[in-house]
């Protein structure tokens, strides 16, 4: 999906951007989940757009522990990244960065669940 959105920025500007934000609406496969996160690390979406992006990440990532931890980490980065005057859009070592942190976790529900 990160691919798609770099594309569809890179070739159609905003208004293909905003042609993905239909994609918010639909919850198969989690595609929601999928298009909030990449729209918010890499294009400037308006205060609607970001709203709905952060709301849908809260509530589906609240649904799934793992999930949920992982997106713990990364609303945290995002909001640091957002309060941040010269915050810009995740790069490929952010990216790695809290795909560690989400592994680590994952590892660690894992390991110590009691189920």
């Amino acid at each position: 999906m990160r691919k798609i959105v770099e594309i569809i920025k890179d070739k159609f500007g905003k208004q293909g951007i905003d042609k993905l934000t239909a994609l918010l609406d639909i919850e198969d496969h989690k595609t929601n989940l999928s298009i909030a996160t990449n729209l918010l690390n890499q294009v400037e979406v308006d205060a609607e757009t970001e709203a709905k992006a952060l709301e849908i990440i809260r509530r589906v990532s609240s649904t799934d522990e793992l999930l949920n931890l992982g997106f713990k980490v990364w609303l945290e980065d995002y909001e640091k990244r957002r309060g941040s005057k010269n915050a810009s859009r995740l790069t490929t070592s952010d990216i790695n960065h809290m795909r560690v942190h989400f592994h680590i976790n994952v590892l660690h529900v894992t390991l110590f669940s009691n189920d």
